[in-house]
Protein backbone atom coordinates (compact mmCIF):
# COMPACT_ATOMS: atom_id res chain seq x y z
CA UNK A 1 0.00 0.00 0.00
CA UNK A 2 1.58 3.04 -1.10
CA UNK A 3 1.32 6.38 0.81
CA UNK A 4 -0.99 9.23 -0.55
CA UNK A 5 0.44 12.89 1.03
CA UNK A 6 -2.69 13.73 2.65
CA UNK A 7 -2.72 9.83 3.95
CA UNK A 8 1.07 10.81 5.34
CA UNK A 9 0.19 14.14 6.74
CA UNK A 10 -2.10 13.02 9.37
CA UNK A 11 -1.76 12.80 12.42
CA UNK A 12 -2.57 9.08 13.67
CA UNK A 13 -5.85 9.74 15.64
CA UNK A 14 -8.83 11.51 14.61
CA UNK A 15 -9.54 14.27 17.51
CA UNK A 16 -5.85 14.13 18.83
CA UNK A 17 -4.29 17.47 20.50
CA UNK A 18 -1.00 18.52 22.11
CA UNK A 19 -2.95 19.90 25.18
CA UNK A 20 -4.98 16.28 25.27
CA UNK A 21 -1.24 14.66 24.76
CA UNK A 22 -0.16 16.94 28.06
CA UNK A 23 -2.81 15.68 30.40
CA UNK A 24 -1.88 11.99 28.83
CA UNK A 25 1.46 12.41 29.81
CA UNK A 26 0.72 13.72 33.34
CA UNK A 27 -1.36 11.05 34.27
CA UNK A 28 1.70 8.51 32.80
CA UNK A 29 4.02 10.18 34.76
CA UNK A 30 2.72 10.39 37.85
CA UNK A 31 2.21 6.12 38.04
CA UNK A 32 5.33 5.39 36.30
CA UNK A 33 8.96 6.20 36.08
CA UNK A 34 10.49 8.31 33.66
CA UNK A 35 11.80 6.35 30.76
CA UNK A 36 15.13 7.14 28.89
CA UNK A 37 15.05 9.76 26.32
CA UNK A 38 15.04 8.33 22.77
CA UNK A 39 16.47 10.36 20.21
CA UNK A 40 15.97 7.86 16.56
CA UNK A 41 13.96 5.41 15.55
CA UNK A 42 13.72 3.17 13.11
CA UNK A 43 10.35 2.29 10.66
CA UNK A 44 9.65 0.41 8.07
CA UNK A 45 11.87 -2.83 8.87
CA UNK A 46 14.60 -0.15 8.94
CA UNK A 47 14.01 1.14 5.66
CA UNK A 48 13.76 4.78 7.22
CA UNK A 49 15.45 6.02 10.11
CA UNK A 50 14.20 8.90 11.88
CA UNK A 51 16.52 11.15 13.71
CA UNK A 52 15.44 14.03 15.98
CA UNK A 53 17.08 17.89 16.05
CA UNK A 54 19.06 18.83 18.61
CA UNK A 55 17.16 19.32 21.61
CA UNK A 56 14.15 17.26 20.82
CA UNK A 57 13.25 13.30 21.88
CA UNK A 58 10.54 11.12 20.60
CA UNK A 59 7.66 10.65 22.63
CA UNK A 60 7.54 6.94 22.71
CA UNK A 61 4.10 6.53 24.25
CA UNK A 62 3.03 8.33 20.58
CA UNK A 63 5.23 6.34 18.90
CA UNK A 64 4.09 4.17 16.20
CA UNK A 65 6.23 1.57 13.98
CA UNK A 66 4.71 -0.12 11.40
CA UNK A 67 5.65 -2.68 8.57
CA UNK A 68 5.60 -0.27 5.71
CA UNK A 69 5.55 3.34 8.05
CA UNK A 70 4.60 4.60 11.07
CA UNK A 71 4.18 8.04 13.34
CA UNK A 72 6.54 9.89 15.63
CA UNK A 73 5.69 12.88 17.85
CA UNK A 74 9.10 15.27 18.73
CA UNK A 75 8.63 17.74 21.51
CA UNK A 76 11.59 19.35 23.34
CA UNK A 77 13.75 16.61 25.69
CA UNK A 78 13.06 18.77 28.94
CA UNK A 79 9.55 18.77 28.01
CA UNK A 80 8.91 15.36 27.49
CA UNK A 81 7.44 14.55 30.60
CA UNK A 82 5.45 18.12 31.42
CA UNK A 83 2.16 18.95 31.61
CA UNK A 84 2.35 21.05 28.48
CA UNK A 85 4.46 20.01 25.10
CA UNK A 86 5.58 23.95 24.33
CA UNK A 87 6.42 24.94 27.84
CA UNK A 88 6.76 28.78 28.60
CA UNK A 89 9.76 29.28 26.41
CA UNK A 90 7.09 28.62 23.14
CA UNK A 91 9.01 25.90 22.19
CA UNK A 92 8.00 23.43 19.20
CA UNK A 93 6.55 20.25 18.71
CA UNK A 94 7.49 18.08 15.59
CA UNK A 95 5.24 15.07 14.27
CA UNK A 96 6.45 12.64 11.73
CA UNK A 97 4.27 10.45 9.43
CA UNK A 98 5.93 7.54 7.23
CA UNK A 99 4.51 5.44 4.75
CA UNK A 100 5.69 3.72 1.34
CA UNK A 101 6.45 6.48 -1.55
CA UNK A 102 4.54 6.66 -4.42
CA UNK A 103 7.76 7.89 -6.84
CA UNK A 104 11.14 8.57 -5.93
CA UNK A 105 10.74 12.45 -6.20
CA UNK A 106 9.77 14.45 -2.98
CA UNK A 107 6.40 16.74 -3.61
CA UNK A 108 6.50 19.91 -4.38
CA UNK A 109 5.56 22.56 -2.82
CA UNK A 110 2.22 22.94 -4.07
CA UNK A 111 1.16 19.26 -3.42
CA UNK A 112 2.37 20.30 0.01
CA UNK A 113 0.11 23.55 0.30
CA UNK A 114 -2.89 20.91 -0.87
CA UNK A 115 -3.14 18.30 1.74
CA UNK A 116 -4.38 20.74 3.97
CA UNK A 117 -7.84 21.61 2.78
CA UNK A 118 -8.68 24.79 4.01
CA UNK A 119 -5.70 25.94 4.50
CA UNK A 120 -3.72 29.31 3.49
CA UNK A 121 -0.49 29.60 2.00
CA UNK A 122 1.45 31.91 3.68
CA UNK A 123 5.11 30.74 2.45
CA UNK A 124 7.09 28.49 0.55
CA UNK A 125 10.11 27.61 -0.26
CA UNK A 126 10.78 24.56 -2.74
CA UNK A 127 14.61 24.78 -3.29
CA UNK A 128 16.34 23.55 -0.46
CA UNK A 129 17.18 20.11 0.69
CA UNK A 130 13.11 19.91 2.35
CA UNK A 131 10.38 21.32 0.12
CA UNK A 132 8.57 23.60 2.72
CA UNK A 133 5.25 25.35 3.24
CA UNK A 134 3.94 27.86 5.83
CA UNK A 135 0.46 27.46 6.46
CA UNK A 136 -2.33 29.21 8.14
CA UNK A 137 -4.92 26.25 9.01
CA UNK A 138 -7.78 27.97 11.79
CA UNK A 139 -9.71 25.16 13.72
CA UNK A 140 -6.73 22.34 13.21
CA UNK A 141 -7.74 19.06 15.03
CA UNK A 142 -4.06 19.24 16.35
CA UNK A 143 -4.23 22.27 17.92
CA UNK A 144 -7.33 22.58 19.91
CA UNK A 145 -6.95 23.96 23.53
CA UNK A 146 -3.23 23.41 23.39
CA UNK A 147 -1.93 26.71 22.92
CA UNK A 148 -0.75 26.22 19.28
CA UNK A 149 -0.84 28.90 16.72
CA UNK A 150 -2.83 27.94 13.52
CA UNK A 151 0.09 28.60 11.72
CA UNK A 152 2.69 25.53 11.01
CA UNK A 153 5.00 24.40 8.86
CA UNK A 154 5.06 21.24 6.62
CA UNK A 155 7.69 19.50 4.27
CA UNK A 156 8.07 16.21 3.04
CA UNK A 157 11.16 14.27 1.62
CA UNK A 158 11.70 10.75 0.06
CA UNK A 159 14.14 8.37 1.54
CA UNK A 160 14.84 4.62 0.55
CA UNK A 161 11.44 4.48 -1.56
CA UNK A 162 9.71 5.61 1.37
CA UNK A 163 8.01 9.69 1.89
CA UNK A 164 8.11 11.02 5.06
CA UNK A 165 6.35 13.90 5.72
CA UNK A 166 7.03 16.59 8.58
CA UNK A 167 4.98 19.05 10.66
CA UNK A 168 6.19 21.87 13.39
CA UNK A 169 3.93 23.40 15.38
CA UNK A 170 4.39 26.34 18.48
CA UNK A 171 2.44 28.99 20.56
CA UNK A 172 1.61 32.41 18.83
CA UNK A 173 4.70 34.55 18.83
CA UNK A 174 7.55 31.57 18.87
CA UNK A 175 10.68 32.53 16.46
CA UNK A 176 10.35 28.92 15.32
CA UNK A 177 6.88 29.38 13.05
CA UNK A 178 9.32 31.51 10.87
CA UNK A 179 13.40 30.83 9.44
CA UNK A 180 13.88 29.16 12.95
CA UNK A 181 11.59 26.53 12.25
CA UNK A 182 12.67 25.88 8.80
CA UNK A 183 15.94 25.52 9.61
CA UNK A 184 15.15 22.48 12.26
CA UNK A 185 13.08 20.84 10.09
CA UNK A 186 16.26 20.65 7.22
CA UNK A 187 18.46 19.92 10.09
CA UNK A 188 16.31 16.95 10.89
CA UNK A 189 16.10 15.82 7.45
CA UNK A 190 19.43 15.95 6.64
CA UNK A 191 20.49 13.95 9.87
CA UNK A 192 17.46 11.20 9.30
CA UNK A 193 18.57 10.35 5.44
CA UNK A 194 22.33 10.05 6.26
CA UNK A 195 21.15 7.35 8.74
CA UNK A 196 18.61 6.00 6.91
CA UNK A 197 21.50 5.32 4.48
CA UNK A 198 23.56 3.69 6.57
CA UNK A 199 21.47 1.48 8.80
CA UNK A 200 18.79 0.32 5.78
CA UNK A 201 18.67 -3.51 5.20
CA UNK A 202 21.70 -4.13 2.27
CA UNK A 203 20.92 -6.49 -0.49
CA UNK A 204 21.77 -10.17 0.56
CA UNK A 205 25.32 -10.95 -0.84
CA UNK A 206 25.85 -13.79 -2.87
CA UNK A 207 27.17 -16.77 -1.79
CA UNK A 208 31.00 -17.70 -2.57
CA UNK A 209 29.65 -20.23 -4.40
CA UNK A 210 27.57 -18.00 -6.50
CA UNK A 211 29.84 -15.32 -6.71
CA UNK A 212 32.72 -17.52 -8.38
CA UNK A 213 32.77 -17.17 -12.45
CA UNK A 214 31.75 -20.44 -14.30
CA UNK A 215 34.73 -21.84 -15.56
CA UNK A 216 35.83 -20.59 -18.82
CA UNK A 217 35.14 -23.16 -21.76
CA UNK A 218 38.13 -24.62 -22.97
CA UNK A 219 38.80 -24.29 -26.33
CA UNK A 220 38.44 -27.58 -28.96
CA UNK A 221 41.60 -28.70 -29.85
CA UNK A 222 43.40 -28.24 -32.61
CA UNK A 223 42.66 -30.57 -35.19
CA UNK A 224 45.60 -32.37 -36.28
CA UNK A 225 46.67 -32.54 -40.13
CA UNK A 226 48.90 -35.24 -40.99
CA UNK A 227 49.89 -37.12 -43.81
CA UNK A 228 47.59 -40.20 -44.37
CA UNK A 229 47.69 -42.34 -47.34
CA UNK A 230 44.28 -43.31 -47.69
CA UNK A 231 43.81 -47.18 -48.12
CA UNK A 232 42.47 -47.04 -51.65
CA UNK A 233 45.43 -45.18 -53.18
CA UNK A 234 48.52 -46.10 -50.84
CA UNK A 235 50.85 -48.16 -52.49
CA UNK A 236 53.23 -50.76 -50.67
CA UNK A 237 56.89 -50.00 -50.89
CA UNK A 238 58.77 -52.12 -53.00
CA UNK A 239 61.16 -54.74 -52.68
CA UNK A 240 64.28 -52.50 -54.06
CA UNK A 241 63.08 -49.78 -51.46
CA UNK A 242 63.14 -52.42 -48.80
CA UNK A 243 66.71 -54.21 -49.81
CA UNK A 244 67.80 -50.33 -50.15
CA UNK A 245 66.41 -49.71 -46.33
CA UNK A 246 67.72 -52.57 -44.93
CA UNK A 247 71.35 -52.44 -46.75
CA UNK A 248 71.95 -48.77 -46.92
CA UNK A 249 74.75 -47.56 -44.55
CA UNK A 250 74.09 -46.33 -40.97
CA UNK A 251 74.56 -42.20 -42.01
CA UNK A 252 72.26 -39.43 -40.89
CA UNK A 253 69.25 -38.79 -44.07
CA UNK A 254 67.67 -35.93 -44.50
CA UNK A 255 63.50 -36.08 -43.63
CA UNK A 256 63.02 -35.35 -47.15
CA UNK A 257 65.08 -37.77 -48.44
CA UNK A 258 63.50 -40.93 -45.93
CA UNK A 259 59.90 -40.31 -47.12
CA UNK A 260 61.02 -40.39 -50.55
CA UNK A 261 63.04 -43.61 -50.06
CA UNK A 262 59.07 -45.13 -48.86
CA UNK A 263 57.55 -45.21 -52.10
CA UNK A 264 58.26 -46.43 -55.32
CA UNK A 265 56.37 -43.88 -57.06
CA UNK A 266 57.33 -40.25 -56.90
CA UNK A 267 53.11 -39.40 -56.96
CA UNK A 268 52.14 -37.46 -53.59
CA UNK A 269 49.72 -39.36 -51.09
CA UNK A 270 46.80 -37.13 -50.58
CA UNK A 271 46.12 -35.64 -47.07
CA UNK A 272 43.57 -36.71 -44.89
CA UNK A 273 42.18 -35.50 -41.46
CA UNK A 274 42.28 -38.21 -38.68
Amino acid sequence: MTCALSACSTLPQAGFSFATRGEQNKDQHSQTARAPTKTQAQFSQGKVTLVAPAGHCIDTTMLRQDADGGFALLPRCNLLHGPSLFGRNRAAVITATIGPAQRAEAPSTTELAQTATGAKLLYYDDKGLLPLVRLQWPGHNAMGGSGASDQHWRGAFVVNNHLVVLALYAPDGSSLLGPAGAKLLTEMTRRSQNASLITAPQPVPLSTQDRQSPPLAQPPAAVSLRPKARSETARPPSDAAVALAQNAPAEKLSLGRRIRGLFHSSSTARLTTE
